[in-house]
């Protein structure tokens, strides 16, 4: 009779059952054969009834739990509002109008950013298909008259004092930009700080948030000349997750990640399952490249109850890019009932051709290569090598020659026209021409991959 499940599975099938409940009461309280939009029910206001009255319970980002009835009294309340199925897209146009604010490495923070958050309506329904598809131009008129009847006041909050926006905006159907200030340089080091701007309608500010301009910052802790960062005394409950941040030092590029057991009252408290998730980003890679995933458990392998100290440490190590953010996430297995105290540290070490210890990158932009290049045309090749981040005593080297770099000119090239009547110039008249390069190429092992460069 009783079942204790958890995860998206429950939650998921959980959730579509109370949106089905507010469907249906619906159709059954209001209808849905109304010829005024506003009595249609639609996805864009199920959204705003369920985000508007979801129950707070100090998630991170924000994320509640849906409140069935008062999403229910939220429609009613609501029903005749002309531009309730109105949503709004959010984009900075500094960061390639991405949907909100993120700052996650070291210079991202080092100073206030001033960033234009451009707001804009998007009416149900694409203005363009309505036109094309309605027959007798009725949808797609009514759909054009309410875009020029929009405006919308709208009052700007920010949710933290280091968010500073204008007070008010006005948007019309084109949307509108503002300006916010981000200042994150007095935010703690190492710790996940998250924010947000609410735009309310001023003729209805108990409608809640009409949109949400989330902003994230993920300030990293700088590391100092021992290379070496400490996060002592770290007290996990049942289902806690701790995060912290670490700035990877310029030239590191190796990072040795500890656990060690640290319980006031070990006599007490039995050894726990631990999860390590590390991870950093790197343009242009998959998340999986700079990623560090295990699971440990960490106490006194013979524990007693009433006796023992749980004393115990795990070790693991993951490649690393300096200059960009290293997210060092530590959780207990859910379920675990005691608190537990433990000790991690993040050590750097890295050694490199000199002369690449100065950037975080190479010159392809993927991060520090390890590589070297040798030139086959001189018998000996000197490389030398730098420790930018700390002094190395004991190095083995070892050296595999595992990539082949080959020019190679083509065997035959062919200039002819396009052949198609739209290539010619506009103003002379003149066809176009192609040029065709044919290479030769053999391969002739099957375990060998291969990757062709055009230069520019």
């Amino acid at each position: 009779r009783l079942h204790l499940a958890n995860g998206t599975s429950m939650s998921s099938p959980n959730l579509c059952g109370c949106l089905a409940l507010l469907v249906s009461a619906w159709k059954q309280e209001l209808g849905d054969d109304s010829p005024d939009p506003a009595l249609k029910i639609s996805p864009y206001r199920i959204k705003n009834a369920i985000v508007a009255t979801a129950k707070q319970f100090g998630d991170e980002l924000g994320a509640g739990l849906v409140q069935t009835d008062a999403a229910w009294q939220y429609l009613k309340k609501h029903a005749e509002r002309r531009y309730e199925d109105v949503e709004y897209t959010v984009r900075i146009a500094e960061a390639n109008n991405s949907r909100g604010i993120y700052l996650r490495d070291a210079e991202d923070s080092a100073c206030a950013r001033h960033l234009q958050v451009l707001v804009a309506p998007m009416f149900p329904g694409d203005a363009r298909a309505k036109l094309e598809h309605d027959s007798d131009g009725v949808r797609g008129e009514t759909q054009s008259q309410a875009k020029f009847d929009y405006e919308q006041r709208v009052i700007l909050v920010p949710s933290a004092p280091w968010v500073r926006v204008p007070e008010a905006l006005y948007v019309s159907s084109e949307g509108r930009a503002f300006s916010a200030k981000v200042d994150a340089t007095q935010l703690e080091p190492g710790r996940l700080h998250v924010a947000s701007i609410q735009g309310f309608d001023s003729t209805c500010v108990d409608r809640g948030p009409i949109f949400t301009v989330p902003i994230t910052v993920t300030k990293p802790l700088p590391v100092d000349a021992s290379a070496c960062v400490r996060f002592s005394d770290l007290r996990f409950l049942p289902t806690e997750v701790v995060r912290r941040f670490v700035a990877v030092p310029y030239g590191a590029t190796k990072a040795h990640i500890t656990i060690r057991a640290n319980n006031a009252a070990a006599n007490s408290s039995a050894p726990a399952m631990f999860y390590l998730h590390c991870l950093q980003l790197a343009r242009h890679e998959r998340f999986t490249k700079y990623q560090l995933k295990a699971r440990v458990n960490i106490g006194h392998p013979s524990y007693v109850s009433g006796a023992g100290s749980a004393e115990q440490s795990y070790t693991n190590s993951m490649d690393v890019i300096g200059g960009a953010t290293l997210e060092v996430c530590v959780a207990p297995f859910w379920s675990q009932l005691d608190a537990h105290e433990i000790d991690v540290s993040v050590e750097f070490n890295g050694i490199m051709p000199a002369g690449s210890e100065h950037t975080g990158v190479s010159a392809d932009g993927h991060g520090i290569s390890s590589g070297i290049v040798v030139n086959g045309n001189y018998l000996v090749s000197r490389t030398d090598f730098v420790a930018p981040v700390r002094p190395e005593y004991e190095i083995k080297p070892d050296a595999t020659l595992d990539t082949l770099r080959k020019s190679l000119r083509p065997v035959e090239a062919t200039i002819s026209p396009t052949g198609s009547e739209r290539d010619v110039h506009l103003t002379t008249g003149v066809m176009i021409q192609k040029l065709v390069l044919e290479y030769k190429l053999e391969i002739k092992s099957d375990n060998t991959s291969l990757r062709l460069r055009m230069p520019a």
